[in-house]
């Protein structure tokens, strides 16, 4: 094996990933998370020589992504409001977008007043961690349908020292005559009519269940409303995160399941509808 600069095999490594359609930026993620670098520590050590073993290496993931694995899934690490969280195919990567919801609870509850939060299909974590950690105050409790999701998220937790109580079941089966303060979720919502323009890497390693939901990606979103009510305090509130296609959808369901829910929608970085909070203001969610 040659002996050739962190720059010039990183320049061949382009050229290949190129040719086969597949995105740079990929490679980089996992070199940098791999090195422990920046990508200022990078620009400092281009023009060194790369060892062996670290060039033998990015070989193999040159070749994973070759194969479609998602670089996050490569070096099992994704980033998530400034964290390092565990993943592998056990659970969705978290989205930058995702973080969007934190930011909306948090702007709400700005104090770290006793509350008790609920966010139902955990997946890796990253919702009940973050919230947490950011009020630890708050009591939080995780849900998941898959126990396999929830070893991934208690691994976070305890990674990260977030005190979240993990319970699994299907929506709110894990926390019968429960009420909570503030309930989140960013659940399955994509219809499985959309799997011809879905990337080839989502389809192949991310967790189908945590994904694809019947009624045009509805089904949760339906269940949810019609038995959401006793699961909140008076005042109690809940967040969700949705399709871009799906706010009209979400605003004739409310209308018809929470008729007395004050509803409100936000959008994405792209300008998309993404995020819905609601708070039912009937003495009905007493």
């Amino acid at each position: 094996m040659a002996q050739e600069t962190y720059y010039k095999v990183l320049a061949q490594a382009k050229q290949t990933l190129d040719q086969q359609g597949i995105a740079f930026d990929d490679l980089m993620y996992v070199f940098l998370q791999r090195q422990n670098w920046t990508q200022t520590d990078y620009l400092v050590q281009q023009q060194q020589i790369m060892p062996a073993a670290v060039q033998q290496q990015l070989e193999q993931d040159i070749a994973a992504l070759a194969k479609h694995v998602p670089p996050q899934y490569i070096v099992h690490q994704a980033w998530f409001y400034g964290r390092p969280f565990y993943v592998d195919d056990r659970v969705l990567i978290p989205q930058y977008d995702t973080e969007n919801l934190v930011a909306w609870v948090l702007a709400d509850f700005p104090e770290n007043k006793a509350l008790r939060v609920l966010d139902i299909g955990t997946g890796s974590g990253v919702l009940a961690v973050t919230l947490k950690l950011a009020r630890p105050n708050w009591q939080v409790m995780a849900t998941d349908i898959s126990s396999a999701a929830l070893t991934v998220a208690e691994r976070n937790a305890k990674a990260l020292g977030a005190q979240v109580a993990f319970r699994q079941g299907d929506l709110l089966a894990p926390v019968v005559g429960q009420r909570f303060d503030i309930i989140v979720s960013n659940p399955p919502y994509i219809s499985r009519r959309e799997k011809a323009v879905m990337d080839a890497s989502v389809l192949e390693y991310e967790p189908h269940l945590a994904l694809f939901a019947e009624n045009n990606g509805l089904s949760f979103y339906q269940r949810f409303f019609k038995t959401v009510a006793p699961y909140l305090t008076f005042a109690g509130t809940f967040y969700l995160e949705f399709g871009f296609q799906q706010k009209a959808a979400l605003k004739k369901l409310t209308t018809q399941l929470l008729p007395r829910a004050e509803i409100a929608f936000r959008q994405d970085l792209a300008g998309q509808d993404r995020l819905l909070r609601g708070k039912i203001i009937s003495e009905e969610s007493r």
